[in-house]
């Protein structure tokens, strides 16, 4: 793995009541974040209705770039959004888009606030879309995510146990399987066995949350606190496709972007072992026009999460996320290659999590 060259970032010192956000805000307003301007979820953890006050606002602040569709509901009747970032007619060549999906592990409120994160940077940026346009769902649990934020005393953020029946916590690994499309003869059968049985007994088929990602999938016809990594296909197996080197280029590109942080690169079974009912496998089993599907892990595993690290995560996301999008765009737009080998209106996905479960 390449060598990170780290890069000095404002230090936020925590104080007296007040003074974090007040020394963040200070920060974005002498230009030391690539930010306009400070927003709360830029150091708070956003509670369910603070995420549809986020969208509604930047919605209305940029209605020509910004749409906000409801793509399902919760088990619970919450909306699931997603957020649709255009620049239309900026582009040349026929526009590719990406998509972004967060918050599937109700747990992992870092991604929720990278996704955020990530919204209003587009927004306020307009040259990251003129070749891209993005397609974001912040927050693809919400029953689980707002039931987690809500019990969010000390014992919970460690680990602590908590039940609610009616709220699957984690629906990551709630994708449908396909098996028989790879080689397997040098899989453990026990282990197989092991986590397939893991799979089937928490695999929920009528999951509203999961059904609306795959609904959006198909509607517009394209297809964790764990560590940090930039992983492409397969869980299920050792193997890997056929086009892995174009897979491998773009997750490098990502890591080239991350110059402050170490992220690995690997298939989701070099990195987090046999996995199965990931979503980027089902995408590439199920819709294979989509070339470049990626499991972004962008938080290392800790007790205790710290919203004051919202800004500097989201900032660097997003510049792994613009290397990558950049790299896809010259992919499919360079003279040996046909804009038309991207068959898909999504040229490239990625799942932020914080861990394989």
């Amino acid at each position: 793995m390449a060598k990170c060259r780290r890069k000095r970032k404002a230090k936020i010192v925590p104080g007296k009541k007040g003074r974090t956000r007040q020394t963040l805000q200070a920060c974005v307003e002498k230009r030391r974040y690539p930010v306009r301007r400070y927003e709360t979820c830029h150091d708070k953890f956003l509670n369910y209705q603070g995420i549809k006050d986020f969208l509604s606002k930047v919605q209305r602040s940029y209605p020509n770039k910004v749409q906000t569709q409801v793509i399902g509901r919760s088990a619970e009747g919450r909306a699931i959004f997603m957020a649709i970032i255009s620049c239309g007619g900026c582009a040349d060549q026929p526009k590719m888009a990406t998509m972004i999906e967060a918050g599937s592990n109700g747990d992992e409120w870092m991604t929720v606030s990278t996704a955020l994160y990530l919204i209003d940077f587009l927004a306020k940026n307009q040259n990251l879309v003129k070749i891209m346009d993005y397609f974001i769902i912040p927050c693809s649990n919400p029953d689980a995510y707002e039931f987690s934020l809500g019990n969010s005393s000390r014992e919970n953020r460690c680990g602590g146990a908590r039940k609610k029946p009616d709220v699957s916590m984690s629906l990551c690994n709630n994708f449908p399987v396909l098996l028989g499309t790879c080689d397997m003869a040098q899989t453990d059968t026990m282990d197989f066995l092991t986590r397939l049985k893991a799979w089937k007994e928490n695999y929920k088929c009528n999951a509203p949350e999961t059904l609306a990602v795959i609904k959006a999938v198909a509607t517009y016809q394209f297809a964790t606190r764990g560590g940090t990594a930039i992983t492409y296909p397969f869980g299920f197996t050792q193997g890997v496709p056929g086009d892995v080197e174009d897979l491998k280029k773009i997750a490098k590109a990502g890591q080239q972007g991350l110059k402050s942080r170490c992220f690995e690169v690997g298939s989701i079974y070099s990195v987090g072992g046999l996995t199965y009912g990931t979503i980027i496998d089902f995408l590439r089993t199920n819709r294979s026009s989509i070339k470049f599907t990626y499991i972004l892990q962008v938080n290392k595993k800790e007790r205790r999460l710290e919203s004051r690290k919202i800004l500097s995560l989201g900032q660097d996301i997003m510049s792994c996320v613009k290397f990558m999008a950049r790299n896809v765009y010259m992919f499919y737009t360079r003279p040996q290659s046909q804009i038309n080998d991207c068959k898909s209106f999504f040229s490239f996905t990625v799942s932020a999590l914080g861990k394989f479960v």
